[in-house]
């Protein structure tokens, strides 16, 4: 009995465990991408995951909450895009979650990730480019794992 009392706390602490990650964009005035950011400046990243050419690579399987938001000094009719990659491909189309892009623009949304998928943020394609300020403040890619019973 203490055995399996013993494995269930292990197993409700290993995923109370805090996963949490913020990125953003760092270059010169207004940039233009018609594809997933390359976020190159890690400002806090927390839980093991990584960073690998702008994407975030989820360091274990649930629930993850996520936010792009950026700010841009010229108006913009691209398609800000939040997704999950496997295995270098889109895993869902139907799960992209896409707002407008017009000087100021936040997207969130809520994806269930295997350890070793990719979180991207970005311009949903190229025929929808978008237009970000690279400074800090302007723009940030947030990452949180959601604790699960």
């Amino acid at each position: 009995m203490r055995s399996k009392i013993k494995r269930l706390l292990n197993k409700i602490v290993k995923n109370q465990q805090p996963v949490y990650s913020k990125a953003y964009y760092l270059g010169s005035g207004d940039t233009s991408f018609s594809g997933w950011i390359p976020f190159n400046t890690i400002v806090k990243n927390d839980g093991g995951g990584t960073w690998s050419n702008g994407h975030y690579i989820v360091p274990k399987d649930g629930y993850y909450l996520i936010n792009f938001t950026c700010y841009s000094n010229a108006s913009a009719n691209g398609r800000v895009a939040l997704n999950v990659m496997r295995g270098g491909a889109t895993v869902n189309q139907d799960d992209m979650i896409m707002a407008g892009n017009n000087y100021t623009t936040s997207v969130t949304g809520i994806y269930k990730c295997e350890a070793g998928d990719h979180l991207v943020a970005g311009a949903y394609n190229s025929s929808f480019p978008i237009s970000i300020f690279a400074a800090p403040g302007h723009n940030s890619f947030t990452i949180v794992r959601v604790p699960m019973g």
